[in-house]
């Protein structure tokens, strides 16, 4: 039997949510998880700068504080990517 995985992993954000502005010391917190795969890369960025890894624990979980260093005043985006074992990518 073989069990094909499309489906895309899962993030949950409890922070920032509309936390404007952010500030020095902000937190990206949350949960991550896979549907059929583990999740194996959980990353961020702000604008198209080099992604961040982000750390999570065997639940998923996460609380990691932003690198904001490299911004200036003004608006970002912020991307949240995360891929799991089957090569499934969430943006």
């Amino acid at each position: 039997q073989v069990t094909i995985d499309t489906a895309l992993p899962e993030v949950t954000l409890t922070a920032p949510i509309n936390q404007t502005p952010l500030k020095q010391g902000a937190k990206l917190t949350g949960s991550v998880g896979g549907t059929l795969s583990a999740v194996t890369l959980l990353t961020y960025r702000f604008n198209n700068q080099q992604p961040v890894p982000v750390a999570f624990n065997d639940a998923g979980a996460f609380d990691q504080q932003l690198d904001l260093a490299s911004l200036g005043n003004g608006t970002h985006v912020l991307t949240i990517t995360a891929t799991d074992a089957a090569g499934n990518l969430l943006n």
